[in-house]
């Protein structure tokens, strides 16, 4: 029966925000995998996006209560890791385009000291 609910009902009105944990979940998993190159950047980018929706939400559904401050710290969380991430993206992507070559030796050593032989001479 709709206009049975203060917001015509478009939501029950519970005070879950489930957004807001998905939310934080999403940019606590992009935090701790920002050091992947290109996975924690993409899911601290999924979490700004759903700690925006989740905030939006709590700000035009009165019913909403709970979760302004999981929206919050899941933004806060999403920002650093999409920065983290963005870091190590551009950093390994800019390693493998410097030191292409060393990425064919077998022996780990001797791969790391090709990788650091060539950064060396490009900031020389």
């Amino acid at each position: 029966m709709p206009g049975a609910f203060p917001n015509d009902g478009m939501m029950p009105p519970s005070g879950k925000n489930t957004m807001a944990v998905v939310a934080l979940v999403l940019a606590i998993i992009g935090l701790v995998t920002c050091w992947v190159a290109i996975l924690g950047f993409l899911l601290s980018i999924i979490g700004v996006i759903l700690s925006i929706i989740a905030l939006v939400k709590v700000k035009n559904y009165p019913p909403v209560t709970a979760g302004k401050g999981m929206s919050i710290a899941a933004l806060v969380i999403s920002v650093i890791g999409v920065l983290v991430g963005l870091f190590v993206t551009i950093s390994m992507v800019y390693v493998a385009s410097v030191a292409s070559e060393c990425f064919t030796i077998a022996d780990p050593t001797a791969k790391a000291q090709c990788v650091q032989e060539k950064l060396e001479a490009v900031t020389k």
